[in-house]
This record gives C-alpha cells, structure tokens and sequence, in this order.
C-alpha cells in the first residue's frame, strides 16, 4: 500500500469489520509504518491520513492503536490544528 486508498461509498471501518482481527492488525500496522515514512519526510497531511486509516481498522491490539493515535496527534501541531491534538 504505497497511496491512500480512493474513497468508496462504504466507510473504511466498515471495509476492514469483515477482515479477521490478525488482518486488521496487520492492516493498522502497515499504515502505521507508512505514516511514519511520511512523517520523518516532513509530509505531515499524508502522514495523517495513513495513521487515521490505521485507527479505522480498528486494530485488536491495544498498543498499536494507541500508537496510531499518537502518531495522529503528533502531526496535527505540525499542520496547526492544535485543537485535535487534545482529542486523541
């Protein structure tokens, strides 16, 4: 998955619900890892997107959706939306 996925009709949590929770994992982890790649180039909007992906698929594993959403939050300072910062 080297590009955000194109929007489709049905919502992103819905798309992954049907996967078994070790895809979805691994489904969170590989947006994680790419969020990263884009954050450590600076490209902060993209970085977002990949992590919000990796919330939306509702990955089993506590710590790396915990990750997710600091990773999320740690872009928004860096986009100046300082308000949603507070909400992960």
């Amino acid at each position: 998955m080297n590009s955000l996925p194109t929007p489709l009709t049905t919502s992103c949590s819905a798309r992954y619900k049907s996967l078994p929770t070790i895809a979805r994992r691994m489904v969170a982890q590989n947006f994680n890892e790419q969020g990263n790649d884009y954050f450590e180039g600076k490209r902060y909007r993209e970085a977002l997107g990949f992590y919000m992906q990796g919330v939306e698929a509702e990955p089993a594993d506590r710590r790396l959706r915990e990750a997710l959403l600091l990773n999320r939050a740690a872009c928004n300072p860096e986009l100046r939306n300082y308000g949603l910062v507070f909400r992960d």
